[in-house]
């Protein structure tokens, strides 16, 4: 799953088409999200959306005002995503992050468990933060570098997206 789901910009789209395009051959489709950025959602924590099963494991679909409130509740989200995939029944899972450490985290919960990992890929990272610092840098050196040997595939939304990840 992705935050924000399914408000969003490319990323939620291109993940939601995956989706009911899943669930349209008969597949079971379950968007796991461990928060939401949006002040405004009123979808319940679970349920479906265009047919899409989805769960928020902080309990919430909406981004809380309380700052402490609203960090501890991520926190129990990304704890609840974490055993739903240790112990939930599915076949395989697709990522929307451009961040190597979570997706290695996914990779190692998922492969331990002997299931397949796909990443959504959107954007071009680095076009992203033209200005980067040191810290911003190595991240995305991380993701550009050590992302594509720990996947088992990826759905690119371009040309451009597709050569990077052939480079």
């Amino acid at each position: 799953g992705t935050q924000g789901f399914p408000y969003g910009m490319a990323e939620v789209e291109k993940q939601t088409l995956i989706a009911r395009s899943l669930v349209e051959e008969g597949c079971k489709v379950t968007f796991v999200c461990n928060k939401s950025f949006n002040f405004q959602s009123k979808l319940s924590y679970k349920g479906n959306y265009k047919n899409i099963h989805y769960i928020y494991t902080n309990f919430y679909s909406r981004r809380l005002k309380n700052r402490l409130f609203n960090s501890i509740s991520w926190l129990l989200g990304e704890f609840v995503e974490v055993l739903y995939l240790l112990i939930s029944s599915y076949d395989l899972a697709i990522l929307n992050s451009r961040n190597y450490s979570d997706i290695k985290k996914y990779s190692t919960i998922l492969h331990l468990r002997k299931k397949k990992l796909f990443l959504t890929f959107t954007e071009d990272i680095r076009s992203m933060y033209p200005n980067a610092d040191r810290t911003i840098l190595k991240k995305i050196k991380d993701f550009e570098n050590k992302t594509w040997n720990i996947i088992d595939g990826v759905f690119p939304i371009s040309e451009e997206l597709i050569r990077q990840v052939k480079e």
